[in-house]
């Protein structure tokens, strides 16, 4: 097990693990089904099938109590599942707002960031794709915060190369990635 959590708004624990698992599936297969036994429930983050030509992934972002992903195999691609993409971001975060815009009113992305516990590989394609659509919808944004756990001057973030900046750490390429 790699870390117990509480889910405090069900009341639970949640055992994490870093486990990858394989399975050979014979050919004509028309169905495989995942079932969590001896449990109540199992998520998962990541489904990737090799048919012989290559290895096809789908990363997955499971909310509690809902219906799994279904996903079928065309032998060289995963489909199906809820991608969130920069396409998902425009659907669920820019078009609402959008439609508000019509009616008249400004929209301004108020504030925005990434905690610094957030892998910086994440972050850094994340606030890129936000930052393209926010761009296309012709919308400014404000960074929270500027200096601190969410910003571009001493984060305290541990896997980004830092730059000395007047006596503070840069993160650079954050900083370039806003900067357009």
């Amino acid at each position: 097990m790699e870390e117990v959590r509480i889910q405090s708004e069900w009341n639970v624990y949640q055992n994490v693990y870093d486990k990858s698992y394989e399975a050979t599936i014979p050919a004509g297969t028309r169905q495989v089904a995942i079932r969590a036994e001896g449990a109540d429930w199992l998520s998962l983050h990541e489904v990737s099938v090799d048919g012989g030509g290559g290895e096809a992934t789908v990363k997955l972002l499971p909310l509690w109590n809902q219906e799994p992903s279904r996903f079928r195999y065309d032998g060289s691609v995963l489909l199906g599942g809820d991608m969130r993409d920069k396409n998902w971001l425009k659907r669920t975060m820019i078009e609402p707002w959008q439609a508000v815009q019509k009616q008249g009113v400004g929209v301004m992305v108020g504030e925005f960031g990434a905690y610094q516990y957030t892998p910086h590989a994440v972050v850094l394609r994340w606030m890129a794709d936000m930052l393209a659509n926010w761009k296309e919808a012709g919308w400014g944004y404000a960074l929270w915060n500027f200096r601190g756990s969410f910003g571009i001057l001493d984060s305290g973030r541990t896997d980004v190369a830092y730059e000395g900046f007047h006596g503070h750490q840069l993160d650079r390429k954050m900083l370039q990635l806003l900067q357009g």
